[in-house]
């Protein structure tokens, strides 16, 4: 029941910019402004339908990245070790 009181509440930016394509003094029928609010809401859907799609690719691109950069982090580190421990057998030697 929250669920659906937040995506209610989520939506009313959309109904009310939908509000703003439509003038209060429209006098074409009640089916063609009915036809317009889906097709408002299809096109809605599809830019949606693609962000996500877009969000997917970054995600998956970041976890690559993530990856790599964690990989180059142990490798420094690993790096750093070795050359201690060449000048401390330098310094003992």
């Amino acid at each position: 029941m929250k669920q659906l009181g937040v995506l209610l509440i989520g939506s009313a930016p959309l109904i009310e910019g939908i509000k703003g394509f439509i003038p209060k003094d429209d006098k074409r029928k009640d089916s063609e402004r009915l036809n317009d609010l889906e097709e408002a809401m299809s096109m809605q859907s599809n830019l949606n339908e693609q962000y996500e799609n877009q969000m997917k690719v970054v995600q998956s691109t970041l976890e690559k990245v993530e990856k790599s950069l964690k990989f180059l982090t142990y490798a420094s580190i690993g790096a750093i070790v070795l050359a201690f421990a060449a000048i401390i057998i330098a310094l003992l030697k």
